[in-house]
Formats: C-alpha cells, structure tokens, sequence
C-alpha cells in the first residue's frame, strides 16, 4: 500500500520541448517569487549533450535555479531543472533520477506528471508549453484526475504548437493561457489550496440538510442541461470536484457557484466533464488482462462452436482505450485457439464526445506508451503524429451513448467490463448496477471489476474467480428486469424535474386506430421494399415475398440478391434509370414465376427524398392479371388464333431471348466482379505492404523528429549563449578600447591574439598583425629576449614582473600572466606595460629631498590640520631629545608650554585662513623637562596646489632657559 505523505507545499511540473525555452522565461518571470510553489523544469534535451538550461533559466527569476540531484527533497520557492539523459519520478517528497534508456517509449514529460498526480494528488499543477509531439498529453490527463490543476499555453502564442495543441485537445486542460498568465494564476491557486483544503473537510463534516441544497440546485443545473442524474454518485467525490472548479473560477462561496452555473452553459459542461473524470488509458493494469486472457478467455472459447459470436459489453468505456485493449485481448486468444469464433464488443458511456472520439479510433503516440510494439505494428496504423485503429480491430467495436443508471442493458453478453465506475456510485446505486449486469450476462458469464471493486452486497450474484484482479463469474440466480429499472423511478427534487410537466414524445405515443392502420397497410398496400443507393434492402412493403427468392448461403439483403431470377434484368434497368433521371421509373408487362405459373407485374421505382443519411427508392411491384383471365368467353377464340396473338407470342419468344442474352451478360458480369475482386485483393495486400514500409519510414521520422527537438533546444540554448557572447566581447572591446594601459594578448604558439591601442605604438603593431606571431615583431621597447620569457611564463604557469625602458628612455614595469580560460586552462599569456617613468622621477625626487630633511641643521616636522607629528627628522631628536618613535602620531602641543598653546593656535589658524605668518620666537619643552628657545617658520601644505592636509615647521635652535 502506497505510504501516505503529506505534501510540504504545491509542485508546479513545467513541461516542454522545442520552443520552451523562451515560454518558461516568460513564465518565471511573471511567476512571484513569494508563490510558495517549487517548480520541476522538463524539457527534451540531447542526452549526449551538456546543458546550460539552469544558468539561462537563473536570469529569468530570483528563485534558485539548480539541476535536480536524485534524492533531494522538493523545497518550497526554489526551481529544479531535469539534465540530459535522465527520467524523473517523485517518491516521498523526494526527486529520484533514472537513466533515461533510448528504447523507452514513455515520454519523460508523461512519466514526471503521473508520478507528480500520485504523489501530490490536490497540490499537483501540470503545464504544457511549446513543443512538438504529444508528450504531456496524458500526464495532464493524470494530475486532473488526482483533483490537480492543469494548464496548457495557448497555441497562437507557442512557438512550436502541437504540444500545446495535443494536451488542449485530450479534454484534460483546465485554463489555456500565456505563459505570464499561467504565472499570475499560479500564485492565487497555491495561496488558496490551504483555504480549499480546510473548505473541503468542513463542508464534508456539515450534516446532509446544510449543503444539500445547494446540491439539489447542482443536480438539476446538470441533468437539465447535460441529461444525467448525478445525485446517485458518491456525495465526497461531487464535492471535491466542486470544490475544484469553484478555486479555478476564484469562488469561494456555494451561493456564487450556483449562480455562475445558472448564468453560464459552459462552465456547466466543464463541470459535468469534471465529475465524469474521463481518465482511461489502454492496458490499464497488464497483469490483469494476462489474467483475464489466460484464466478466462482461453478456457471460455475453447467450449464455444464454430460460428458463435462472442459478446462483450464496456459500459462507462470512455474514450475508447478500455474497450480496444478488451478487443485486442479477445481477438489475440481467437487467433490462438479458435479462429472460427467471432466477436462484438459494446463500448457505451453517458458522454457523448468521448463517444464520438472512441468511434475515430484516433489517439496520440503518449496515450499508446503502454502497448506492446507488436500490438501497435498490427493493430494501429500511423497517420502524421497519430495512430488511428486499423478497419479489422475497428470494425468488431460499437460505440453508443448509454446512461447504465437508466437506459436498458444488452442482453446475452459473454463478458462485462466495467473497471472504476462503481466506486463513484453510492452503495446503493452500486448493487442495482451489478443486478443489471446479472441480467445482462448469459449463463456462465464473467464480470470483471477495477482494482478498488468488490461485487459487496451482490455477492449472492457472482462467484470469485480471481480475487487480485477482480474477475467474477455470473451465478445461477433468478433476476427480473422490472425489479431494478428505470433506475429514476425515484421522485425527482422539484429544482431537477417536475413530473407534471414530464410529456411523452409524439412519436412514443401510441396513435388511434393504430391496429387497423397495420391490417389495412398489411392488406391492400402494393407489395415493395425500400432499398439505399446500394440496392440493400431496407425495409419491406406488403407481401413482398412473392417476388424475393434468397440464395442459399450467407444473409444478403441485397435487392439483385433476393429478387426472383427473373425479375433481375427489368429491376437493374429501371432502378438504373430511376438513380440517373432522379424520377419515377416504370416496366409493365415483366413476366414472373416458375413454368405453368407465368405472371405479370409492374415495377414502379419511386425515388424518396434524401436525407443526411444518404438516397433512398422505394420499389413497388403492381401484379398485373393473368391473361387467361383476359381472354373472351366466346368460343370463336378458342378456335384459332388472330394475327394479334401470334404476334404475341412472337415478343414473348423474342423477350425470352432477350432476357437469357442478359442473364448470359449478368453471368459475365459476375465474373469480371470475381476478378475485379482478386485485383482489388492483391492491390489490398500490396497497400498493405506499402503501410508497413510507411511506418517503418514514420518511425524514423518520428526518430529524426525526436532527434530535431534535441537539437531545436540545444540551438535555443546556443542562441542564448551566443548573445551572451556578444555581450561579453562588445565590453571587453570597449574595455580595451578606452583603458590607455599598453596589453596585448598571445595564445600558446605565441600568436597575438588582441592588443589596445596604447600597445600598438609601443610594439609597432597594426590591425593586420593579428595573428602573426611575437617573435618578428620588433617593439620599441629594450626587449632582446622576448620569447623566451614569455613561453617560459606560459610553461611554469607564474606571472613575471620586470622593469624596461623604451628608445626615448621612458620606464615601464613589464608584467607578464598567464591566460587563463573559464575551466582554468592556460592558453597563452597577457603582456602588461604600466609606465613608470613619473613614479620613478618622483621617488628619485622625494629620496632626495628625505636625504635634505634628513641631513638639515634644523629640526623639521609636519603635523596634520589637528596639530598631530607626522614626520620627525634627526635633528628634532637632537635639539629635543625624543626619538621618532616617540613623538609620531602624537600631538605637538604637548612639547609647548601651557600659556603659550593658545599662541599656537592661533599660527595654525593664521596658516589655515591664508595669511602669511612671519617666523616666531618661542619655547618649548624638551624631553628632560627644560624650556628651550627656539625659531619657528611655519607653512601650510597642499594636494597639488589645492586643498590644505598638512603643516611643514622648520624650528631652530636659540638658547636653553631652564626648566619649564
């Protein structure tokens, strides 16, 4: 059993393929980041090829971007994208990777959704973008069942639209949209599902008098509009998928609901299309068919004779794929043990779309992932992107509208197939529905159920035949039809239906006099048939048996078939000209009958107005009376006859003729229609054959297809990388365009690869000298070995840094770094010339003015605008007996007396305002405690001629006075 984990939060599944690329950049970034919601990136990538599909998607939100690591847990606001070559399931709240195997054939989209619709059930959002093929299809199909949410982008605005297109046209896509639509719809369903989910729980706690009314309401919305009765499903499973189509509409109240029903047909229909949960696929459990296959069939055929036709009924068969798997399993068991026996098999539903789309046969290649290739080759034939079932598996298949609840059952069925429909029927309604199938089934006959379905309290009806799989087998047991049905014998609520306002059809009704209209038709209406435009009969007028005579073998209802023999040629010729003119056509005078009972009759062919089921004639034969009866009763005429009546019997010979010389062109007719027939066979064996070659060429199509998607995205992904790379080279050519720094760059065979403007009249390079290699080029800087030095930097990978000077004598530093790509490759080396020359002169300059300072008689500091040392030469120490260590950083005033600080301050501001100061006697105080006399000269210092950050004193020594 399936271990029950609560979800941590809604898992939004992005499905897509050629195209996708810019839908699901659109989608992020109309997606808020605060949505609470992880989301799961599919898209068709080349297995054998590296994808930069997280790096791109990065761009596009704030969201982290990240491929999926097999065993990680889904976080909520974070996106996970699948890498090449791996299958995705969800197991726990965890991603779990596969490799992908090239001869799987279930699409990594379907197989991610159907995992996700298992796992997540409520919190499951499905979506299809642009791609081509139909993968997703189904997976969407599967999230919708589970009560997830379903979107798909809309085709006009997908690049590529059959994926969208085939997901819209599975019937299983809730909202068709713009990627930023589908976005802002995101964060209203995830923000919402908490408040869903709690309005579910409390709405199933409320006693039945609460809420059913509104149910009531709902139930007569539905049977009005669609003609079937819901208030006999299970009352959870109506809830939840109004519930469902209540958060899609942005309701949140039963009353608003009701009223958008009444308002709008459609979302009535969508929502009879929910509660019906059309969700089937082919081979739906294969241990099961093997099961019925070999425990049931096999021994069931066995007893039958040649020429019985087994009987097979699938009610609630959907969209078809139940019913042709049934089929495909009975005919593959004839085929095994009795090829003489036939089959029929009924395919009804209370849906009469599904109806029509299980008649076309037509199913995409995703809905076909669970059939044997074998079964696909022989049984379904490949038209573009579909498979359509072939004429000899199609044509044992019936497919009909049928409400089991109310119409009346088949009768005499071999087998019933009726998997997962009970379980949405109330206990009740269940048991009448198995009472249904009693009856339905002849002695002997098996019922086989879904995997969640019992027989429960019909049991008295069935016996077990195989438990696991559900399979029952009808018992001795009296059952009367009339006890079960009509199954709405129950009185309707007055918002479903009003009994005194229930009127029989006209055409039900049973007429006055009906009986002797019947006997007087029956009595003297002329004797005919009614006949198509393919002379198959259609109905019979009168006593028209005197002039049919069947052909002993198979049933023909054809008219040339039936007729008498003699009557064959008149009937050809006038039905012809009846069907050509498009008017009554007669013959008078045919003669019928067998020797000694010639008649005569008139056949008269009357065209009837067309319909939209095709042309129909009636036929009428007039019986004319016998000549005999004609003839006078004067004996005179007996006695010879006139020139009239050997004249007569002239015509009648020469009719004899004529009709045998047309029996003979009939005889030759059929047997040019013999051999018109083995053409039309052999032509039929080599088209045959031509459709095989042609899906053997469809299947690599398909290949080349699959193969052209990858290489669609790559392409998409390459494109985007390419503009990066645009990008990327457009700023490094401005870089290198306005930094006037000397560079040029060499690959490994020392070629130059690029080089800045700057560098070109240092090397004496030009446009054309790309490419060519560094050794011929002659710089115009003092570097004799060149070369060598830089393949020895590319060799032992170290940058290098030496100083150079050019012929007009300025220096430069010369540095020299390895290249290094994105992976960390050393492809060649970076030359670097940064001039040097000003630096050089300056540090010449200030190492002689230190030498000055350092050297000078008289002591000289500078302290910053505050009055703190900055600089301290020797002589300082000398005339005031402290080291630089001890004064640096320290402030001047405590070396001047305290009534003199002010005096001080007052220099500092003069300097600081502009104003000249002369030099100035003062004292201050040395490191032992004595007040020296000194001469101070004081000037303010600038950055570049500007703004002041320093004050230069030169002080000079008097005389010492004592201590202070």
């Amino acid at each position: 059993m399936k271990k029950e984990v609560t979800p941590p939060c809604t898992v939004v599944a992005i499905g897509a393929s050629a195209g996708g690329l810019t839908a699901i950049c659109e989608l992020l970034q109309a997606l808020p980041d605060d949505a609470g919601v992880a989301v799961i990136v599919l898209q068709h990538l080349a297995p054998d090829h590296a994808s930069i599909l997280p790096s791109i998607l990065q761009r596009s939100t704030r969201m982290p971007v990240s491929e999926v690591k097999s065993g990680e847990k889904i976080r909520a606001g974070e996106v996970y994208v699948l890498p090449p070559g791996q299958e995705l399931k969800i197991a726990e709240g965890k991603l779990v990777l596969h490799r992908r195997v090239k001869t799987e054939r279930h699409p990594v989209i379907d197989l991610f959704f159907s995992s996700l619709a298992e796992e997540q059930g409520e919190q499951a959002v499905g979506i299809v973008l642009s791609g081509s093929g139909s993968d997703g299809s189904r997976g969407l199909c599967a999230i919708k069942s589970a009560g997830g949410f379903t979107f798909a982008q809309a085709p006009d605005s997908a690049q590529f639209d059959a994926m969208p297109l085939s997901a819209i046209g599975s019937g299983c896509v809730d909202r068709i949209a713009t990627p930023a639509e589908i976005a802002s719809q995101l964060g209203a369903i995830a923000s919402e599902l908490p408040q869903v989910k709690r309005r579910i729980d409390l709405l199933l706690q409320l006693e039945h008098e609460q809420h059913g009314e509104y149910l009531k309401k709902i139930f007569g919305l539905l049977q009005k509009q669609c003609g079937h009765d819901f208030s006999d499903y299970k009352r959870t499973t109506i809830i939840r998928r109004l519930q469902r189509r209540m958060m899609l509409n942005y309701m949140d109240s039963f009353d608003d609901y009701v009223a958008l029903l009444e308002s709008s047909s459609e979302e009535t229909e969508e929502l009879f299309r929910d509660i019906l949960i059309n969700v089937t696929r082919f081979f739906r459990d294969p241990e099961a068919f093997v099961a019925l296959k070999e425990e049931v069939l096999a021994p069931l055929v066995r007893e039958m004779e040649p020429g019985y036709k087994l009987r097979v009924w699938v009610p609630a068969c959907s969209t078809g794929e139940e019913v042709y798997s049934i089929a495909i399993t009975v005919m593959e068991t004839l085929n095994e043990i009795a090829p003489s026996v036939s089959m029929q098999i009924f395919g009804t539903d209370v849906d009469a779309e599904a109806i029509d789309l299980a008649r076309k046969g037509v199913y995409g290649a995703a809905q076909l992932a669970d059939i044997e290739p074998r079964y696909l080759q022989h049984y379904f034939s490949r038209v573009n992107d579909d498979y359509i079932v072939r004429m000899h598996l199609r044509e044992r298949c019936i497919f009909a509208p049928q409400n089991v609840l109310a119409d009346p059952p088949f009768s005499h069925i071999d087998l019933i197939c009726c998997r997962n429909m009970l379980i949405y029927l109330n206990r009740s309604v269940q048991e009448k529905v198995l009472k249904i199938f009693h009856y339905a089934l002849r002695q002997q006959g098996v019922l086989f159920l879904g995997s969640s379905e019992t027989t429960g309290s019909a049991s008295d009806l069935f016996s077990l035949l195989d438990k696991k799989h559900k399979i029952y087998r009808k018992k001795q047991a009296a059952t009367r039809y009339y006890e079960f049905l009509p199954m709405r014998s129950k009185e309707p609520t007055p918002a479903v239906v009003d009994d005194t306002k229930i009127e029989v059809p006209e055409s039900m009704q049973r007429k006055p006099f009906y009986d002797l209209e019947q006997m007087l038709l029956g009595k003297f209406a002329p004797s005919g048939v009614v006949i198509n435009e393919h002379l198959d009969i259609v109905f019979f007028l009168g006593h028209a048996g005197r002039y049919l005579d069947p052909l002993v073998g198979s049933a023909d209802l054809n008219l040339l078939s039936m007729a008498r023999r003699e009557l064959v040629g008149d009937l050809r010729i006038i039905i012809d000209a009846a069907m050509r003119n498009h008017e009554v056509a007669q013959r008078t005078h045919v003669l019928f009958g067998e020797e000694g009972e010639k008649r005569y009759c008139t056949i008269e062919v009357q065209p009837l107005l067309d319909n939209h089921r095709g042309r129909y004639f009636a036929v009428v034969f007039h019986e004319e009376p016998n000549q005999a009866d004609t003839v006078s009763s004067d004996g005179a005429a007996a006695e010879a006859q006139s020139p009239a009546s050997r004249r007569s019997a002239e015509l009648e010979q020469e009719l004899a003729e004529t009709r045998q010389y047309l029996e003979s062109v009939f005889e030759e007719h059929g047997v040019m229609q013999e051999e018109l027939q083995a053409a039309s066979e052999e032509l039929q064996s080599a088209n045959e054959e031509l459709q095989s070659t042609n899906e053997e060429l469809e299947t690599a199509r398909e290949e080349l297809q699959s193969t052209n998607e990858e290489l669609a995205t790559v392409n998409e992904e390459l494109e985007t990388r390419n503009l990066e790379l645009v990008q990327t080279i457009t700023d490094l050519n401005n870089l290198l365009t306005s930094v006037n720094i000397p560079i040029v760059m060499v690959d490994e065979q020392l070629a130059i690869l690029k080089f800045t403007r700057a560098a070109g009249s240092l090397f004496n390079l030009i446009d054309s000298d790309i490419g060519r290699p560094l050794p011929v080029i002659k710089p115009n800087i003092d570097l004799p070995e060149l070369a060598p030095l830089v393949a020895k930097v590319i060799e032992s990978l170290l940058p290098t840094v030496i100083e150079v000077s050019d012929d007009e004598g300025r220096s430069y530093e010369f540095r020299l770094v390895p290249y290094r790509t994105e992976d960390r490759k050393i492809t060649g080396c970076v030359l670097i010339l940064v001039d040097i020359t000003a630096m050089k002169k300056d540090s010449e300059r200030n190492s002689r003015f230190a030498s000055v300072i350092s050297d000078s008689g008289y002591a000289i500091t500078v302290q910053d605008l505050q009055g703190r040392i900055l600089t301290w030469n020797p002589q300082a120490s000398v005339i005031y007996g402290y080291s630089e260590e001890d004064v640096i950083g320290t402030s001047a005033d405590e070396m001047i007396p305290a009534e003199l600080r002010e005096e001080a301050a007052e220099l500092r501001a003069k300097l600081l305002r502009g104003e000249a100061v002369e030099p100035l006697h003062t004292r201050r105080i040395a490191k032992s405690g004595e007040a020296i006399s000194v001469q101070i000269s004081a000037a303010l210092l600038r950055v570049n001629g500007g703004e002041p950050y320093a004050i230069a004193t030169t002080e000079r020594l008097l005389e010492a006075k004592g201590n202070a």
